[in-house]
């Protein structure tokens, strides 16, 4: 992914890096985006108290990953590994309450949540497996069914004070 970013904008700094380590200075960014990544992650705070760090006071930060509903329907990425296998990647399934507690935990604001539904798709729902043996169920499966689940939020310009009484 980094050398098709490279090669669509040259002028543009790329990093690998950990997502809980950014390598990048507190509070740097206007806007934050994190993509498809945190289904991936075993626990949603670390990665949000990053993303909050590296995010200016009143700047915003942009979360999408797939949606929980859709990783029971069978939505968990594969990739081939080194012998030629296909290996599931690991799936954390986090509810949107999940969600709220460690955006909160992490010192952001919540400015909007948008589960988009999945829509009609060429070749229909499910993959090919869900196409061959089951087509019909595979669309019933998932009409109406959120594919994303994608976060809008804002780090606060003050840091909030919590007062002990």
């Amino acid at each position: 992914m980094l050398a098709l970013a490279r090669a669509k904008t040259p002028d543009g700094t790329f990093h690998q890096a950990d997502l809980h380590d950014l390598p990048v200075e507190s509070a740097s960014f206007d806007l934050v985006v994190c993509a498809l990544a945190l289904t991936h992650q075993p626990a949603l705070g670390p990665a949000l108290s990053e993303l909050a760090r590296v995010s200016r006071p009143g700047g915003h930060i942009v979360l999408s990953d797939i949606h929980v509903l859709s990783l029971y329907l069978g939505g968990v990425v594969t990739v081939g590994g080194p012998d030629g296998g296909i290996r599931a990647m690991p799936a954390s399934r986090f509810l949107a309450g999940d969600y709220i507690a460690a955006i909160h935990e992490a010192g952001l604001e919540i400015v909007t949540c948008r589960e988009p539904r999945w829509g009609e798709l060429p070749g229909g729902h499910g993959g090919p497996l869900a196409q061959q043996w089951c087509p019909e169920a595979a669309e019933a499966a998932y009409h109406d069914t959120p594919a994303l689940i994608i976060w809008h939020l804002r780090r606060p310009q003050r840091e909030r004070v919590v007062s002990e009484g």
